[in-house]
């Protein structure tokens, strides 16, 4: 299309020739309007319809937040199952023991990188000062051992410790690993399906059975009752510990009786609240309740002890 443009002094209307910077920058704006055209079609089509990929990446997004979800649950599961098996570790390790399980950042040093470069930074005289607190440190640790071993030795060579004295054998004889009931805690009652302290070891035995006392010792109390743990002996091993024997049918001793290690007591009955034939076996050393297979080391492998320890704590119901 042409353009004119009037002349004053002629008075007359001139055909304007474009110039070539004048084309350019025509060419140049209609280039700009289309592609910012474009660019607002694009965003338009791209908010209002999404394409094939796109759908199967959103969906792929919301699989994964659902997943991750779940993940996230399982993994407070885990802590808490975690958590649940140190205290349980820890009961277990007092149990036996006596006292809390050690530390283990106490022996291991979780940064050895810093260590090494703090060593690495001291200087001759430094570093012999700090291996010679160490070395005096090693050494306390060592006397308090031997301290410790000492008294055990002075305890098992006094003229009244006897071997026998400790409850270290199983009360009945020709023991499988199979007959392993539940042990000391927290176990479901067979009766009343809730969870209750049980005191003892169970035993699995036929009726009949023949019950021998774990140590020497005298008999300090014999009940016959047809509730609790029935017909019952306990034994007095005068050294603060005491065995007793629950759920009996026969009794073959009195009281007030001296017994040696071995000697017969009793038979296996299903006597007061018990779900099945067995023996209730219970050890008690300065008036608490310990679990009796931590003294059971005597009569077993290491490997049948093992298993025994492993399956009576995770039997989760007693037979009384």
């Amino acid at each position: 299309m042409k353009k004119y443009r009037f002349n004053k002094e002629s008075k007359s209307f001139d055909e304007v020739t474009p110039s070539a910077g004048s084309i350019l920058l025509t060419i140049l704006k209609f280039c700009l309007y289309g592609i910012l055209a474009a660019a607002v079609m694009y965003l338009l089509f791209a908010l209002l319809f999404s394409t094939e990929r796109e759908k199967k990446l959103s969906l792929e997004n919301e699989y994964l937040e659902e997943e991750y979800g779940k993940m996230t649950q399982q993994v407070d599961l885990l802590d808490d199952v975690i958590k649940n098996l140190e205290l349980r570790d820890k009961e277990i390790f007092n149990d036996i023991f006596g006292m809390d399980p050690p530390s283990v950042e106490a022996f291991v040093s979780t940064d050895t990188v810093a260590r090494d470069e703090f060593l690495a930074s001291l200087s001759d005289g430094d570093l012999a000062a700090f291996t010679d607190g160490q070395t005096d440190r090693l050494e306390e640790r060592v006397s308090n051992v031997n301290r410790q071993i000492r008294a055990i030795y002075q305890a098992v060579g006094e003229e009244d410790f006897k071997p026998t004295s400790l409850p270290s054998t199983l009360p009945v004889e020709n023991f499988k690993l199979a007959q392993t009931g539940a042990t000391v805690g927290m176990k479901i009652n067979p009766f009343y399906k809730t969870l209750r302290r049980h005191g003892g070891f169970d035993i699995i035995a036929a009726v009949g059975t023949q019950v021998k006392a774990t140590a020497d010792g005298v008999v300090s109390k014999i009940d016959r009752a047809s509730k609790g743990m029935g017909n019952s002996i306990t034994i007095d091993h005068r050294n603060g510990i005491q065995t007793v024997y629950g759920h009996l049918s026969e009794i073959y001793v009195r009281q007030g009786q001296n017994l040696r290690q071995g000697d017969v007591i009793a038979r296996v009955g299903t006597s007061g609240m018990t779900f099945s034939g067995g023996l209730h076996y219970e050890v008690v050393r300065q008036g608490r309740s310990v679990d009796p297979v931590n003294y059971f080391f005597a009569d077993l492998s290491p490997a049948v002890y093992r298993d025994m320890v492993v399956v009576s704590s995770y039997t989760g119901q007693s037979i009384d």
